[in-house]
Formats: C-alpha cells, sequence, structure tokens
C-alpha cells in the first residue's frame, strides 16, 4: 500500500496541470520553522483534488504533519527502495497532534459564534444591576443549561462586558485604542485575583473568566446588586429591576455591610498581605442573602508593593473635570486617600484602604459623597482642606470619632 501510495505522490511530482492550476496565493507561503511547504500543502490538495481514497489523503496528512514537527520536507521523508520512513509511533503521535490542532480551532470556532464558556454553560435571566470599575460589567441573574449536573447554586450570577460596545463608546469619547486595551487587561487583573481569594466577604467565583473577541464572561455566586445600584447609580442597567428600584438602605442594615467590609479589609491586610486601593460603591456588591462582599481587586498591591512604588504604575489625575467613566484605569478620586493623588513620593497602606472605607461610609449614611470632584484634583484638594465638623453634622455621632 505504501508503495503504491508513493507511487502516485512522484506521478504527482511529475504531473503538468493542464486544466486547473492552484496558485501561491491560495497556500501558505511559509511553515513552522521557517521553511517553506508550499510543496507540502500543494501535495495535500492534488491528493484530494485527485481524489484518492480517504485512508490515502489522512496517510499524506500525518506524513506531512510528520514533516512539519520534525522541521523536514515531504520530499526528504521519501528515502530510496519504495518505502516511507514513517513508523506507527511517529504516526499515532501527529495524528494526535492533529487531533488536538482540530480540536482547538473547532472549540474557538464555536467560542466565537455562541459566546465565552460562561454564556454557553448558564442560560441568563434577567439583568440585576452592574458593578466593577465604572459598572462596565453588566449582572445577571442566570440558572445552568445542564440541569443534571449538580449545582452549588440554584441561580448564579453572571458578570457580562461586551467589548463591541465598550469599543464604540471608546471610540466616541474619543479615547485611544490603547486605552482599551489597558481597561481589559486591568478587568483580566481583577478576576484573576478574584478567583485566587477565598473569604467570606470576598464575592465567590463559581466560574473563571472567558473571553472572546465579542465578550467577556465569568461567574459568580448569585448577587443582587453593587452598592453604586443601591445608592441609585445604575449606569449600564438597561432595565432597572423593581426589587433595586423600591430598595431602601436603612442605617442598622448599612452598619451590617460595613462591618461586613471591614472585616473583610482585616483579611486582605492581615491575611493576604493585599491593599485594596479601590474600596468604593462599584467594588462593593449585595449578595442575593444581602451580605456585603468586596470585589474589584485590578488595583490591588501587596505588602511588598505597597512599601516601594516605583515598580507600581501611579495614578495621574487631572488638575479639570474630566469623565473617564468609560474606561477608568485608576480608581474614583472621590474615594482615593491623598498619598495616592498628591504625593511626590506616593505609598501605600492599610490606612490608605481604611481612608476611602471611611469615604464609601459616609456616601451610605449622609446619602452623597464626601468627595464629588469629577476625577479634578484641584477640586479634590480644595474639598480636602477644608473638612470641617460642620461636613459631618449629618453623620450620627456613634459613627463619628
Amino acid at each position: 500500500r505504501e508503495i503504491d501510495l508513493q507511487k502516485k505522490i512522484i506521478s504527482f511530482l511529475g504531473r503538468k496541470k493542464k486544466k486547473k492550476k492552484i496558485s501561491n496565493r491560495q497556500v501558505p507561503e511559509r511553515g513552522y520553522h521557517g521553511k517553506k511547504t508550499i510543496f507540502d500543502f500543494r501535495l495535500l490538495l492534488l491528493s484530494i483534488y485527485h481524489h484518492l481514497p480517504l485512508w490515502d489523503t489522512v496517510f499524506v496528512l500525518a506524513l506531512i504533519v510528520e514533516s512539519i514537527l520534525a522541521g523536514k520536507r515531504l520530499e526528504q521523508q521519501l528515502i530510496p527502495g519504495g518505502k516511507m520512513s514513517i513508523n506507527m509511533r511517529t504516526l499515532t503521535q501527529a495524528l494526535a497532534k492533529t487531533a488536538a490542532v482540530i480540536e482547538k480551532t473547532v472549540q474557538t470556532t464555536v467560542q466565537e459564534v455562541t459566546g465565552p464558556k460562561p454564556l454557553q454553560d448558564y442560560e441568563l435571566l434577567d439583568q440585576i444591576g452592574s458593578g466593577g470599575p465604572g459598572l462596565a460589567w453588566k449582572l445577571y441573574s442566570a440558572k445552568a443549561r445542564d440541569s443534571t449536573r449538580p449545582q452549588q447554586y440554584p441561580t448564579v450570577c453572571v458578570w457580562v462586558l461586551d467589548k463591541r460596545a465598550l469599543s464604540e463608546a471608546r471610540s466616541r469619547a474619543g479615547l485611544s485604542r490603547a486605552a482599551e486595551d489597558s481597561f481589559l487587561d486591568l478587568i483580566r487583573a481583577d478576576a484573576g485575583k478574584l478567583v485566587r481569594l477565598r473569604h467570606p466577604g470576598v464575592v465567590h467565583v463559581v466560574q473563571a473568566l472567558d473571553e472572546n473577541k465579542n465578550a467577556m464572561a465569568m461567574v459568580t455566586e448569585p448577587l443582587f446588586a453593587s452598592v453604586a445600584n443601591a445608592l441609585g447609580n445604575v449606569e449600564n442597567v438597561d432595565n432597572v429591576p423593581k426589587d433595586l428600584k423600591a430598595m431602601e438602605m436603612r442605617l442598622l442594615e448599612v452598619k451590617h455591610g460595613l462591618l461586613q467590609i471591614a472585616e473583610t479589609l482585616n483579611f486582605l491586610h492581615n491575611n493576604a498581605h493585599l491593599i485594596h486601593r479601590a474600596v468604593s460603591p462599584e467594588n462593593v456588591l449585595i449578595t442575593s442573602a444581602g451580605s456585603w462582599k468586596l470585589a474589584g481587586f485590578g488595583f490591588a498591591i501587596s505588602e511588598a508593593q505597597a512599601g516601594n512604588l516605583d515598580n507600581v504604575q501611579s495614578f495621574h489625575y487631572s488638575e479639570y473635570d474630566v469623565e473617564d467613566s468609560i474606561l477608568p484605569l485608576q480608581p474614583s478620586l472621590n474615594y482615593t486617600a491623598p498619598e495616592l493623588v498628591r504625593s511626590k513620593t506616593p505609598s501605600a497602606g492599610a490606612s490608605s484602604d481604611i481612608f476611602s472605607f471611611g469615604c464609601l461610609a459616609y456616601h451610605l449614611v449622609a446619602r452623597k459623597p464626601l468627595f464629588d470632584c469629577r476625577n479634578n484634583v484641584k477640586m479634590y484638594m480644595n474639598t480636602l482642606n477644608y473638612l470641617t465638623n460642620e461636613t459631618f453634622s449629618s453623620i450620627p455621632s456613634d459613627l463619628v470619632s
């Protein structure tokens, strides 16, 4: 059989096509190892064109794969005496490699059509809110498509970020593509750290971040909304749920939620040795059970990094009003500690998160932000310099020290 196949191959080498030609544009100019593989792929096309039996075509394909893996041209695989220098072990490896490549290609194609894996595994029900930096994530209640498999939660929350909508908004705002790429890297870093952190006060990830060219998605425990949504900021929420519209956070609930976030910060500082640097309403999530949990770890750094920020990208806030909520590449200035804003030698520590926590508490109790500076650093510093006791007159005395 091999001798017959070799004869066919040799006949291909000497055959001149009269009716149809395969142009060089139809085949890759170069293959693996930087060597030309026009001959190899032309041979495969010719074998199919001349209606070789299926096994012969697969055999030729395996031979080509083997030659590519070995960095050799196909003609070097043919040896005098009418036999081919291919053995069953190499053939098996070549076919396995081919199958893996085909499987990966199929998975990629399916993903491009159906979306990231969380969208394949879970059926979206309703949008419940938005969260994360700039409220860029849309939060959906969802349930598993495969009801036969055991699930940790009857329903979950699927986080979806529409890359196409983000790109269109970025273009309308006149921002650069580099800024968009940096923001997506921030989202990836946030999701990666969220997966690794395990604590009752940190949002629990059920399925890690997955993405394609159009969207990003991940799955977490069931959520109600972000604290930003609860405070009335429903940006990026298409239809505000009735439960969210009707929600009224009483002082007792606020105190209980702040206590939970304080305990989470204690874990981050004393156990995980992390500085969050972005404690704000958009990064605090309320679960379906009413617990308050922390997310938004894209700006988090270790204690070692906090001691020396020379190798950490610093924040650069403008001295005029800036609306950068589309692609926020730094934490909201309304909740950022002064040492991260204007210090000549910026440093971060647990105190930076405590300052942000205090700003969050003020906003929740007073129903207005302590700093409402629209990322204008001059307005921020003026507010900071002229804080008086009267500023805190609306805060219960037991919350002011």
